[in-house]
């Protein structure tokens, strides 16, 4: 990025509406089309939710290219891509948590979370850094049970004036999030962190889409591999790179050597395997 194009951007950045009413219009009700289209909106069949990152967005493919695509055209179903670039499992708890959020997204069979290592950096920035900020986040361990409670807060104003309006990550880039905003409770990118907020997660879920199946489908593989283990104990379903029998990193199955975002050909290998693991029903 050259210096003219960071200035260009981050005076843009500067610019920005930053009111809570702009932030829930983009995240919830995607007024500006933030999100990927619905697949086979009219469907009446029983819907699929996508969560995660570019990963999932399809970053660099066309809406015929995606997995949302893919998995409707081969499902049938309505398929509700809410993944974004630059996201992660933090923009779960902040869409789940929200009550607009299952007025415009209906009750799934299925929930999908593709989760890649990347993740888990983000999950300390204490502002969302790509897009416009959504949050802010506080996280609140309780010394009785170990629990741990995360405040997502939009209407903090002098967070909402010096991060909003002074943190640009295209200019001071991911440095500030690694060493300015480490929290205390979590000084390192560690699987507690995810897995605390995977636990919140259920919870909401079974609040509010109790017989869904939430899936996780580690693109990358946990480092801990006791993590797996204690997923599905909370009552996820996982599937990993080792329930197919391809080269995730080959070039053909990422959009260029330098890209690594899945390829439309990556897409239309592992998608039918998924739904073959998960027995989704094509009836339905």
């Amino acid at each position: 990025m050259t210096i003219k194009n960071s200035l260009f951007h981050y005076k843009n950045f500067m610019l920005r509406d930053t009111s809570p009413e702009y932030i829930m219009n983009i995240i919830i009700y995607n007024k500006w089309n933030l999100y990927r289209r619905i697949e086979n909106i009219s469907s009446s069949k029983k819907p699929i939710v996508l969560f995660g990152c570019s990963f999932t967005e399809g970053t660099g493919l066309e809406d015929n290219q995606t997995f949302s695509f893919k998995l409707g055209e081969l499902t049938g179903r309505p398929i509700y891509n809410r993944a974004v670039g630059g996201w992660g499992i933090q923009h779960i708890l902040y869409q789940m948590q929200n009550n607009n959020f299952y007025k415009i997204v209906p009750k799934p069979e299925y929930i999908i979370y593709v989760y890649f290592n990347g993740h888990l950096s983000r999950m300390t920035a204490p502002v969302c850094y790509m897009c416009p900020t959504c949050y802010f986040v506080f996280y609140k361990r309780k010394k009785s049970n170990n629990n741990v409670s995360f405040i997502l807060k939009t209407n903090n104003i002098i967070y909402n004036f010096i991060i909003n309006k002074f943190i640009f990550w295209g200019v001071i880039k991911d440095k500030t999030y690694n060493y300015l905003y480490r929290f205390k409770t979590y000084k390192n990118y560690t699987d507690e962190l995810f897995f605390d907020y995977l636990k919140i997660i259920k919870k909401k879920q079974e609040e509010n889409w109790k017989d869904s199946k939430f899936v996780i489908f580690f693109y990358s593989n946990p480092e801990d591999k006791n993590l797996l283990e204690n997923v599905r104990k909370l009552g996820f379903v996982t599937i990993t790179r080792e329930d197919f029998d391809i080269n995730f990193d080959s070039d053909e199955m990422r959009i260029s050597k330098t890209d690594p975002h899945p390829s439309a050909h990556f897409w239309d290998i592992v998608t039918p395997i998924i739904i073959e693991k998960l027995n989704i029903n094509l009836t339905e």
